[in-house]
């Protein structure tokens, strides 16, 4: 249980460096020269150095290993000298800074570009933890104190990457496990907690959804591939209760991006509600979205990487339109529709629909209560017409391809409407 907790902690740092690698700029490698430099991951005292003709020294926990490298098609390898044992991982970040790759088994690792001197690893740290220790004193042991501040900081935490907020069980399970872990070892338990404490104030930082998505499906992979397999008498039980929350419906090695069923179900809504602004009348039904459900999840790995991002943010992003939607007044929804139509570029679709947008009739309707009500299972499905079978179909398929024209861009005109109009398009404002 002590290798697990400070495994726990080596995650926590490494997604803490790894934070700040999301708003900048990604690409593969242009070539070979790119990559011939010494390489550092400090957390886990990782050493490797790749050298222009293609030789490289690995060092890590004092043990030094040499052979031979290469990359093609996004894949370092590595062939050790010594065993002839040829080892590959995937480049699934890059930039002149940083590399991550990620190993067979999904886990992944980022490296730092060393240049002459550490200097750049060694930055000075924000103080970001002054008020842990001024909250009500849970426990106190060598000069350390756990308090209720350090405990909501891990709660935080969880209900971030989970999505939601946790039970009064499942909270006093994990002050519980906190707090043997602090008695254990107070200073690992409280320099963790910092870590992720840390870790909480740069994702504040990030205000787009599909940015806060793509770390929080960083953070969950780390942590799903080092303490799933284990017996779950083993796992951390902030991992036992991840774990209970998120349920994992398919998973891109390429990319380490994972399809939540919170994020399928709020990427569906998405779709549905981009549909009802460009005038598109669907039944929205319990059928239509198991339908879309099942061949997102079919397609999740071959669609291209920014869609992967989109839906594997859904969740945080169908939470922003959600609420602003839901605080605009009967006028504002009809702005924000004939706004969006106009920076889109969807015509008029539906004359009836149009009257009702500038009248308010159609506007009575509730729309986040119809697309709410297609989650829930009806006496009538698979009792449906022909008729009514080939217009679910149509709905699909019009769906898709609404989904198969969209791009990073999309969201951003939709986010930047609504923060012209007074709205926001900060997660953590809504949240």
């Amino acid at each position: 249980m002590k290798k697990m907790k400070i495994l726990f902690i080596f995650i926590l740092l490494t997604f803490c460096f790894s934070i700040s690698l999301i708003s900048q700029t990604n690409r593969l490698p242009n070539s070979v020269n790119e990559l011939a430099y010494s390489w550092v991951n400090q957390n886990y005292g990782i050493v490797f150095v790749l050298n222009n003709n293609f030789t490289y020294s690995f060092k890590y926990n004092g043990k030094t290993s040499v052979g031979q490298w290469g990359y093609q098609n996004g894949n370092l390898c590595f062939k050790d000298s010594n065993n002839g044992v040829v080892t590959c991982y995937r480049v699934v970040f890059f930039n002149q800074k940083a590399i991550s790759l990620q190993s067979g088994n999904g886990a992944v690792i980022t490296y730092y570009r060393q240049i002459n001197s550490q200097r750049q690893y060694n930055k000075p740290k924000e103080n970001l933890s002054e008020n842990l220790n001024k909250g009500r004193i849970l426990a106190q042991k060598n000069g350390y104190r756990f308090t209720e501040n350090h405990f909501s900081a891990i709660v935080k935490f969880l209900e971030f990457i989970v999505g939601e907020k946790i039970s009064n069980q499942e909270r006093e399970f994990l002050k519980k496990a906190e707090l043997n872990g602090f008695n254990q070892n107070p200073q690992n338990e409280v320099s963790q907690i910092e870590k992720v404490n840390n870790s909480m104030q740069k994702l504040y930082k990030i205000s787009d959804p599909i940015q806060l998505g793509i770390s929080r499906a960083a953070l969950f992979n780390q942590l799903y591939f080092a303490f799933n397999k284990l017996p779950q008498n083993k796992q951390p039980a902030f991992f036992q209760i991840m774990n209970k929350h998120v349920r994992i419906l398919a998973y891109d090695k390429s990319s380490g991006l994972i399809l939540t069923r919170k994020d399928v179900d709020g990427f569906i809504n998405y779709l549905m509600f981009m549909q009802y602004l460009q005038g598109i009348q669907t039944g929205f039904s319990y059928d239509l979205r198991k339908a879309i459900t099942s061949d997102l999840i079919k397609k999740f790995q071959s669609l291209s990487l920014d869609k992967k991002k989109i839906i594997a943010s859904g969740d945080l992003l169908w939470t922003i339109i959600e609420m602003n939607w839901k605080r605009m007044s009967l006028a504002q929804k009809q702005e924000f529709i004939l706004k969006y139509r106009g920076q889109t570029g969807y015509s008029t679709v539906n004359n009836s629909f149009n009257r009702g947008v500038r009248t308010g009739r159609r506007m009575a309707q509730n729309i986040i209560n119809n697309i709410n009500r297609s989650k829930v299972y009806s006496s009538r499905s698979g009792k449906k017409s022909l008729l009514e079978k080939q217009r679910e179909f149509q709905a699909k398929q019009n769906m898709f391809k609404m989904m198969y024209n969209m791009n990073l861009q999309t969201h951003a005109t939709t986010l930047n409407i609504i923060e012209n109009m007074g709205g926001t398009g900060n997660y953590w404002e809504v949240k």
